[in-house]
């Protein structure tokens, strides 16, 4: 976990990077707010946000000028699931 003494924090392409595999997050940029779901292969990514689905065949809208990708991270939370057991009737 990065504190505020650790310095400037990272860009958001640069923290897509350090994702694992099956893992959901939400991450607080700068301006904005993006849910981030990650599958069982690193690369295969979708960002989910106000414009839809992006995937990595859509990483053009990381890159832009305004990207998302060049925002800095704010903060983010670890999406975890359980598998509770179904309550019976």
């Amino acid at each position: 976990m990065r504190t505020r003494d650790q310095g400037e924090a990272p860009s958001f392409r640069k923290w897509m990077k350090s994702v694992g595999a099956k893992t959901c997050y939400i991450v607080h940029l700068k301006t904005h707010a993006l849910f981030v779901e990650v599958g069982a292969v690193k690369s295969k990514w979708r960002i989910y946000d106000q414009s839809g689905v992006q995937t990595k065949q859509d990483s053009n809208f990381l890159e832009r000028i305004g990207g998302y990708g060049r925002q800095s991270v704010v903060a983010v939370i670890e999406i975890t699931y359980t598998d509770a057991p179904v309550p019976q009737a």
